[in-house]
């Protein structure tokens, strides 16, 4: 007979892969398996706002330290056809709100206790807290993409590439689908918004019953280290009214994934208050004339995020953000992917992000910033407030304004040169990627490394281009910053991309040396996914 030494190995390879409850019940065959078998039960855990009272009972003791990730998925009520065009109702967004909020008082109840805290105090290694909102009936009506990923863990396989499966295809006429194609050209507009909910996001009621039992403040939880909103669903959760209170009790935070989406227009009205035409084919730029009040809410939010909440975060060492955008829910011409909805992002935002990055290790926003105006802001490389960037080592950030033609002046006035002089206050600089993804077939990447003392600049683009004098010799001093003295060169590379390989960002994102920072390598899996979708949706 084989001794339990020899056994162990093979039997926890067999069960790993059972369900959480299947796999539970070989805890309480001994003390040994209940040793063996709990460190991997309870590493992550998947709750919503249901589960509190079990979660408070079962995971204490020495549990608490085999917990690595919480992901906590606010399950929204069930909804039928007669309500999946409407957007919410008042009385929805309050109950919807009350939820999060009584979930999120008792989450944070149960991990400021002592026995969450005392085990993890002095050790490096702290808890992930995802957030995430969703109704189960999303898929069912407009949100079909949502059927590629909703269960999609954030521990998933990141190499894992999916095939396009026939299964999978959306064939549901009633909600603008058939055989994989969109059949009608505009999605309604409360469809819209009954996915993505309201502009300012889910929000904290102080009037939830948690909040009256336990205090209006929300204890502090040192055990988490890192916050993670992934692409997964489309709600937004609001900043002031939210995430804010939820930050200033997590002391030790270090990292911060945040992949939001850009929300459908919303009460789009000109100066004379009219309302606007949405999803207009023959007027697709109308829409530029006109304020979208649902932008303006969402920018003002992250505006105070980024200069209010997340500054005053010492521990803070890397933040992420990538603001993902549908064209499903954006434009009514089929040739979307072709012509993709224009955007121009808040230069108060790259500014915030600017000033917030000098305490940072690594700083990578996608397609909510441009890089133009992260660089190029006089309160960033002049005037009094000239900032430095001691401890950034990683950067990446997205710009429209990238080099894109063969010919191009020879002036120092391009984003490759704003990019090098603000790389001259960060002395510990290792990647740099700039990059742009503004339609089908076309992308660009800048990119510097620093490779120890072969230095390198990479222009990728699918059309021909070139980098300036001017730019390599700006590029050239920042070599001579990080090595002076030293007479290192700088080695210059200009690669011509191909462009039916470029599906769309993500496809862009693969070429990035930053890519798994740049965006939640699950997220990225799920783009190419839907990208694989995009592709039969509009197919000729």
């Amino acid at each position: 007979m084989l001794a339990w030494p020899d056994t162990k190995p093979p039997v926890i390879e067999v069960t790993r892969p059972q369900t959480a409850p299947v796999f539970a019940r070989y805890s309480t065959i001994s003390r040994q398996w209940q040793s063996l078998i709990e460190p991997i039960l309870f590493k992550r855990l998947i709750l919503n706002q249901h589960d509190m009272d079990c979660f408070g009972r079962t995971v204490t003791g020495p549990r608490t330290a085999f917990v690595q990730h919480i992901w906590l998925r606010i399950v929204l009520p069930a909804y039928d056809c007669k309500s999946c065009r409407k957007e919410e109702s008042e009385e929805e967004i309050v109950s919807h709100n009350l939820d999060y909020t009584n979930a999120i008082w008792q989450l944070f109840g149960f991990l400021s206790s002592s026995a969450w805290n005392e085990k993890r105090h002095h050790s490096a290694k702290g808890i992930t807290l995802e957030l995430s909102a969703h109704s189960l009936t999303d898929t069912a009506h407009f949100g079909k993409d949502l059927k590629m990923r909703s269960n999609d863990t954030a521990w998933g396989d990141k190499n894992e590439r999916r095939v396009w499966i026939p299964w999978l295809t959306h064939d549901d006429v009633l909600h603008d689908w058939q055989e994989g194609r969109k059949c009608r050209s505009v999605v309604p507009t409360g469809a819209k918004r009954r996915l993505f909910g309201p502009p300012r996001g889910l929000c904290l009621d102080r009037d939830a019953s948690f909040v009256r039992l336990r205090g209006a403040e929300l204890p502090e939880v040192n055990a988490i280290h890192a916050l993670v909103i992934r692409r997964q669903f489309y709600r937004a959760f609001s900043i002031r009214k939210g995430l804010a209170k939820i930050f200033r009790s997590l002391p030790r935070l270090q990292e911060l994934v945040y992949e939001p989406w850009r929300g459908p227009p919303a009460d789009l009205c000109g100066l004379d208050g009219i309302p606007a035409v949405q999803n207009d084919p023959s007027r697709p730029h109308a829409q530029l004339l006109y304020m979208d009040t649902a932008r303006l809410t969402r920018d003002f939010d992250h505006m105070h995020f980024f200069s209010k909440v997340l500054s005053d975060k010492p521990n803070l060492k890397r933040v992420s953000i990538f603001e993902d955008v549908d064209d499903v829910f954006f434009d009514a011409n089929p040739r979307t992917m072709a012509d993709p909805k224009t955007y121009q992002p808040s230069s108060e935002i790259a500014r915030y992000l600017a000033r917030l990055s000098q305490n940072l290790e690594e700083l990578h926003a996608s397609q909510n910033v441009d890089a133009n105006d992260f660089f190029a802001s006089h309160s960033v490389l002049s005037g009094d407030e000239r900032l430095e960037w001691k401890s950034l080592k990683y950067l990446s950030l997205t710009s429209t304004r990238l080099p894109s033609l063969a010919s191009r002046p020879n002036i120092g006035d391009s984003v490759i040169c704003w990019a090098a002089k603000a790389a001259e206050r960060m002395p510990r600089l290792e990647v740099m990627e700039l990059w742009s993804s503004q339609r089908f077939g076309f992308a660009t990447i800048f990119r510097f490394e620093r490779r120890e003392r072969q230095p390198r600049i990479q222009l990728l683009s699918t059309r021909p281009s070139h980098l300036t004098e001017i730019e390599e010799a700006h590029w050239q001093r920042v070599v001579d910053h990080l090595y002076p003295g030293l007479g290192v060169w700088l080695e210059v590379e200009v690669t011509l991309l191909d462009m039916p390989t470029i599906l769309g960002p993500a496809s862009v994102i693969d070429l990035l040396m930053l890519k798994d920072r740049v965006l939640h390598p699950v997220s990225l899996r799920q783009m190419h996914t839907e990208d694989q979708r995009r592709k039969v949706t509009y197919e000729l």
